[in-house]
C-alpha cells in the first residue's frame, strides 16, 4: 500500500480481512506528529493489526536490482519520517526461506 498518508483508515477498512486471510503487507508508513490521522505510536500501528503480527522495514533497496534486506522497524513517532514496512504474521516466518 501505498496510499499517501491513508494507511491507518485503509488498515481499519481491512480488520475482517486481515484477521481472516493473515496476508503479508507490504505499505509506505507516514509519520508526521503535527498530522493526527497518522499513526501516533507503535502500539498505535500494532493495535491496527489481528494479534501475533511483527512489523520490519526494508533497508538498502536497490531500485535497479530489486535487492533490499530487512530489518527491525525503528522509527520515531515523534517527528516526520517514512519507513517501508512489512507486516508478517508471526506463523509465517517459518515458512520464509
Amino acid at each position: 500500500m501505498d496510499i499517501e498518508g491513508y494507511e491507518k483508515p485503509a488498515l481499519a477498512g481491512l480488520r475482517q480481512t486481515l484477521s481472516r486471510n493473515r496476508p503479508v503487507v507490504l505499505f509506505e508508513l507516514t509519520v508526521d506528529p503535527a498530522l493526527p490521522l497518522l499513526f501516533s505510536s507503535m502500539d498505535d500501528l500494532t493495535s491496527s493489526f489481528p494479534d501475533d503480527y511483527d512489523f520490519v522495514a526494508l533497508a538498502d533497496r536497490n531500485l535497479g536490482s530489486g535487492a533490499y534486506r530487512l530489518t527491525p522497524l525503528r522509527l520515531a513517532f515523534d517527528r516526520p519520517g517514512r519507513a517501508n514496512v512489512v507486516a508478517w504474521p508471526k506463523e509465517k516466518w517459518a515458512a520464509w526461506p
